[in-house]
Parts: structure tokens; sequence; C-alpha cells
């Protein structure tokens, strides 16, 4: 009899933990649709209106993007509104920089994304160097920049300082 209840509560935990996964995982690809669906227009007026997904494969020339879903920092405190999903996307670039944005979600109960903001954009070169990109319209100059060299002179045209007499 023992068994009998042992092997019955054991069938319903594992199926109570195989109905929950699926909706989680349904949750976490619509959020990553959404993301890459995104229009950069709405992340930043200066840029056109395309996808999120389209820019970045444009600016990382043509270098898949690897999408996951992160742990945000700050959470909704709001009622009513499921907790905010945070995306993620990698790109390692062909000159050796890593390119990662992260995108915050937030939506409510019925499952609709209701916001979005950029968190953050990083530009990584192999050297360890990390820039922050504050506006996703000037990734494109800092994906293109050429690396600073440590300890480099200022250019040689510049006249000497000015001395105080």
């Amino acid at each position: 009899m023992r068994l009998a209840i042992l092997s019955l509560g054991l069938l319903a935990f594992s199926l109570g933990a195989l109905a929950q996964s699926p909706s989680s995982t349904i949750r976490e690809r619509a959020a990553v649709l959404h993301a890459k669906n995104l229009l950069v227009s709405s992340l930043d007026s200066r840029l056109p209106r395309i996808s999120l997904e389209y820019f970045l494969a444009y600016e990382a020339e043509g270098v898949p993007g690897k999408w996951a879903i992160v742990k945000c920092d700050n959470q909704s405190k709001q009622p009513n509104v499921s907790p905010v999903l945070c995306v993620k996307t990698d790109f390692e670039l062909k000159n050796g920089n890593y390119l990662t944005l992260v995108i915050e979600l937030e939506g409510t109960q019925n499952g609709k994304f209701t916001g979005e903001k950029m968190v953050r954009v990083t530009v990584n070169n192999p050297t360890g160097e990390v820039r922050q990109v504050q506006n996703l319209g000037d990734l494109p100059m800092a994906l293109h920049r050429r690396p600073s060299k440590a300890g480099s002179r200022p250019p040689r045209d510049l006249p000497p300082p000015a001395r105080d007499s």
C-alpha cells in the first residue's frame, strides 16, 4: 500500500513539474522572439524602423548571435505585472571583439509584453577593454572604432602646450 501511495505521489509530482516547464519555456521563447522583432527606432529614435535582429546582424557583419534569457537586476513591484524578463544576445565578431546587448521586457499576466528598454550594450575587445555604448545609435561607431593603443602619444601635428611666463 505504501509503495502504491509513494509511486502515485512521485507520478503526481513529476506531472506537475512537467506541466510548469513548458509554460515558462513558451514565455521565454516568446520573450526572445519579441526582443528580436523590436523596432530599433523604439530604443533609439535616431535609428530606422527595422527589427533589432536585422540591425544587429547587419552591424555584426552577418555573424549569428546567441539569444538567451538572463536574470534581471531589478524586478517589477507593480501588482498584476509578471516578473521582468531580460533577453541577452552575444555576438563574437570577425575582428575578435564581442558585442553584448541586454534588453529588459515587462509583461502582464496575459502574456503580452507591455514595455521594453535597453539595459546594456558593451563591446569587448580581445585585450580586455570594455566599452559601454550609451545609445543604440552609437553602436556602429563603437564597433568600427580603431582599438586604442596603451601609452599612445598625441598626434605630432599638435603644437606644444603654452607655458606661463
